[in-house]
């Protein structure tokens, strides 16, 4: 809509016109109550051009399939509200006849595009990826608790952080860390040995400890700090996460709709539980890693005083000897490894040990896989030229990530007057593509889509692609110069992981002939966690 201001001032230059030249037609021969009402009349009409014209008539998007039924002032909003995310948009992927695009509307019947064509999305992600960015909302509000770092920037400024931070996550360096993907898993293993050695029956929330799993790992991998999470149920950095990513939060998708047609800093500034939390956790989190990255410069520089040179390994070391971040720069980077680089895992993780509950014969099949290069999971020895090369195990990791993948919709604006399918996409326009849908697409990956199949991975020239023929049947990790930087870490940490646990645990779902629900929070977890029963097997 046209600013407000502009309406303001035309209001009062009609009211001016109307009084002094032909006040038989003002209100009351008042300048204030004729503007007031030639400004109410304005917003009114706007109201309805916007709302209900617009959209219907007017549109350049009129001829669009458009998703059925509805509110008549809010659109699909009542659907987006009830379902989890990433559901609306997979049944509509598969559902409704389209070209490449799917239109609907939501809050006071403002459009968004869903693109589901490998075209289109190549566009979006890939040719074009720069004419669309992410949500103001989502970089003033989720930024605030991973920083604008490299999954935030735009623009140029991307550009440059990921150039600087791409040494830190080649295959190689990868591979260097997984001895610490290993004993922060054995370390794991152990702490639940010893609950389960002093009660065999104790249900465990798998969820929290997995949580705090990854959050280790990222520490040590990636800022060369161990948090101490796994051993410390109750430490402060985890529990401020979990308030941010693993609160079931109502309002938070009313509130991002909201922030579209309301100032941002007016929303966030609302005296509401949620924004209370999010600030909370934003001031401590972004506190304790500018703490973190003083020491830690600190520390390189007296290595590179005393040696000459510095030895660190981790990401956080690799990107300081870039000379590319300030300080806040770096605090941004460290914020984003720590949000980004571990609640996402230990989701994924849980739903691999919930379809394992639900499969046994999967359960059984990966542990014997697991077993027979590794004798006993108990070790700090990781079999790392072993673990790459199982395929069950791959094919557990693949399928989870594409059946239940963390992040199941990415929206992004359109910064600039661009095209997508040739066709004109005018600047502001909202752009979303869903792996939530794409993974589950029937046109992509065959009337099986809906069904969990590690096999589909296994075999001549499927362990990258699970037999899809498009590179955007699976958008877990996105794609194109913005995809996941961090995937090839976030593979090797779920691949050492699970098989760690299932090597030594057999494992059961609390209530096994239930069906665990989704959690309709930031990354799609299990709802109220997962929690399940473990068996210790005869292995040391």
């Amino acid at each position: 809509m046209a600013n407000s201001s502009l309406w303001a001032l035309l209001s009062i230059t009609v009211a001016y016109f109307l009084v002094s030249r032909v006040s038989e037609y003002s209100s009351s021969k008042s300048y204030f109550i004729t503007a007031g009402t030639i400004y109410i009349f304005i917003t009114l009409f706007r109201i309805l051009f916007h709302v209900f014209l617009y959209p219907n008539f007017f549109s350049p998007f009129k001829d669009l399939p458009t998703v059925k039924g509805g509110s008549l002032l809010n659109g699909q909003l009542e659907t987006l509200l009830r379902e989890p995310q990433g559901d609306p948009f997979r049944r509509w992927m598969n559902q409704i006849p389209n070209n490449g695009f799917i239109r609907y509307t939501h809050l006071f019947n403002k459009e968004r595009l869903f693109v589901t064509s490998p075209e289109a999305m190549s566009d979006v992600l890939v040719r074009k990826s720069y004419d669309f960015v992410k949500q103001p909302f989502l970089k003033y509000s989720f930024g605030k608790v991973v920083g604008v770092g490299v999954l935030l920037a735009e623009g140029d400024d991307h550009k440059i952080q990921r150039k600087n931070l791409t040494p830190a996550f080649t295959f190689r360096h990868i591979k260097s860390l997984y001895p610490i993907f290993w004993s922060k898993a054995i370390e794991t293993s152990e702490a639940l040995h010893n609950i389960l050695e002093e009660n065999p029956y104790e249900v465990i929330n798998i969820g929290a400890w997995l949580s705090r799993t990854a959050l280790d790992i990222i520490g040590v991998a990636g800022i060369g700090l161990d948090f101490g999470a796994i051993k410390n149920p109750e430490n402060e950095l985890a529990n401020k996460y979990a308030s941010v990513f693993t609160v079931k939060d109502p309002l938070a998708k009313v509130i991002e709709y909201i922030a579209e047609f309301i100032d941002l800093r007016i929303v966030l500034a609302l005296p509401l539980e949620r924004n209370k939390r999010l600030a909370t956790a934003a001031a401590y989190i972004r506190d304790f890693c500018r703490q973190v990255v003083r020491q830690k410069a600190e520390n390189l520089q007296r290595e590179k005083n005393e040696k000459g040179t510095t030895n660190g390994n981790d990401i956080c070391a690799i990107a300081f000897e870039s000379g590319a971040f300030s300080e806040e720069g770096m605090v941004d980077q460290m914020m984003t490894f720590l949000a980004a680089g571990h609640e996402t895992t230990a989701t994924s993780l849980q739903w691999a040990i919930y379809m394992l509950c639900k499969n046994p014969a999967m359960q059984r099949r990966l542990r014997e896989e697991v077993l027979s290069v590794v004798s006993s999971p108990g070790t700090n020895e990781p079999p790392l030229n072993s673990i790459d090369s199982l395929p069950y195990l791959n094919a557990i990791c693949q399928e989870t990530l594409r059946f239940y993948p963390p992040l199941p919709i990415s929206i992004r604006q359109a910064v600039r007057n661009t095209t997508i399918l040739n066709r004109f996409i005018p600047a502001g326009t909202l752009v979303l593509t869903s792996a939530w849908a794409s993974n589950h697409s029937t046109e992509l990956w065959g009337a099986d889509a809906d069904v969990f199949n590690p096999d589909r991975w296994i075999g001549p020239g499927k362990a990258n692609t699970g037999g899809a023929e498009s590179n955007y049947a699976f958008l877990t990790f996105l794609n194109g110069p913005r995809n996941c930087i961090g995937m090839g870490f976030a593979k090797g940490e779920f691949l050492s992981v699970l098989a760690v646990l299932v090597g030594r645990f057999e494992f059961e779902l609390e209530y096994p002939d239930c069906d665990v629900k989704i959690e309709d929070s930031i990354t799609n977890g299990p709802e109220g966690g997962l929690k399940v029963r473990m068996k210790v097997l005869g292995v040391s």
